[in-house]
């Protein structure tokens, strides 16, 4: 099937102000002419910026996800809505005490980078973009409301961290084991597969 004349193509005019709000983004993150020549100079940049464009187009607002999280709850009744066919014993009250009271409802957004990253360069990213690691109770939350979810991916939550008896940093995460989901934990300080998602919130 012949895919139909972009109307950008025609209409120069529309493609010059898509274009300055791109400069202003550029600008309102601190850069400047030197960033954007890259875009005429580095053909693997354009690439990634035509793969977020349409990423955006076809998936919309797939990557973010409205649920209700209910912190008078107890970790265990979190974890028995989600109906997970294994969980980690670690995952409990003691190592993971939910903070606050009442119901919320909250947007989760699933940051994808598609590239291995490091913990520290997560974090920083999300706090650029001003968004938080999502905690336990907001994972639970998202695993019960979204189960199938995590059958495609990993989807970790940096918000919430144990550490064990040996020292170990661990957060919890939610994952496809064969067949079955799991609820598991995963060493925090490890670099990241570019499969993973990382739950995260608006500050």
């Amino acid at each position: 099937m012949a895919r139909e004349k972009s109307e950008l193509k025609s209409g120069m005019g529309n493609s010059m102000r898509n274009y300055l709000k791109l400069v202003e983004a550029v600008e309102d993150l601190g850069g400047g002419d030197d960033q954007l020549k890259r875009i005429e100079s580095d053909a693997a940049l354009r690439v990634e910026i035509a793969k977020l464009i349409v990423g955006q187009s076809q998936n919309g607002t797939g990557n973010i996800h409205h649920v209700t999280v209910d912190r008078d709850k107890k970790l265990k009744a979190m974890i028995k809505a989600g109906r997970y066919d294994w969980t980690n014993s670690d995952i409990n009250d003691k190592h993971f005490p939910v903070e606050g009271s009442g119901t919320v409802e909250i947007d989760i957004e699933l940051v994808h980078y598609g590239r291995g990253m490091s913990t520290d360069a997560v974090l920083k990213d999300l706090d650029a973009r001003g968004l938080r690691p999502a905690k336990i109770e907001e994972l639970l939350a998202l695993g019960a409301a979204k189960p199938e979810l995590q059958r495609e991916y990993p989807i970790i939550a940096l918000g919430s961290v144990w550490q064990n008896l040996f020292g170990d940093c661990s957060c919890p995460y939610l994952y496809r084991g064969g067949s079955g989901r799991r609820l598991s934990l995963i060493r925090f300080g490890d670099g990241w597969r570019g499969i993973c998602r990382f739950a995260a919130v608006r500050k």
